[in-house]
């Protein structure tokens, strides 16, 4: 199967970094999404910065941008761990976006992204992740919290390679859940412990 690169524009721009680390943006709508069309469904998107509406200027060591599909980005050269690269992709919605009938889906969705991805059938991608020298935990993990669910990657290289299949977990992270019947009643005992 053949692999599609995602956001080549900030790969194959930034990659020049020794290390770099790079935010991704995604808008939350809670986990009941509105109807379409509604005011109520385009609120509930963000867009622009926290510091367009704020006195306090940026770091100016940060780069801003957004994609075409609306995908915001922020990059940040770093000098430590050297030749490594951190990505991180931060789901701006938790469990205050939840209905007391939907408690702890947000947490249970952050657990099930670790069991299956289009691009990683159950059972491979913390094989993938050993076999390029990341430790689960150390180098990849995520959280949830009340208001985002944050995805993050240690890469162990800056090369071309390295990061565009960083990007292609990050992609299956936003948009690739396989949600199979068995790795739902699995994780089901992980998550009410």
């Amino acid at each position: 199967m053949q692999k599609k690169r995602y956001f080549p524009i900030i790969a194959g721009k930034w990659i020049l970094f020794p290390l770099f680390s790079l935010v991704l943006l995604l808008a939350g709508c809670g986990l009941k999404p509105p109807a379409a069309d509604t005011p109520e469904t385009i609120s509930c998107i963000s867009r622009g910065w926290p510091q367009d509406n704020s006195d306090l200027s940026a770091d100016p060591k940060l780069i801003f941008g957004t994609l075409d599909n609306g995908l915001r980005y922020v990059v940040v050269k770093n000098r430590e761990p050297k030749d490594r690269v951190a990505l991180y992709l931060d789901i701006q919605a938790g469990s205050l976006n939840e209905t007391d009938a939907q408690r702890g889906l947000a947490h249970y969705l952050e657990h099930m992204l670790f069991n299956g991805t289009t691009h990683y059938p159950p059972g491979t991608l913390i094989e993938y992740f050993q076999s390029i020298g990341m430790s689960f935990g150390a180098d990849t993990n995520a959280h949830t919290s009340y208001d985002e669910t944050v995805y993050k990657l240690l890469l162990p290289s800056g090369s071309q390679e390295s990061v565009d299949e960083g990007m292609l977990v990050l992609a299956d992270y936003a948009r690739g859940a396989l949600l199979l019947e068995d790795e739902v009643d699995r994780e089901r005992g992980v998550i009410l412990a």
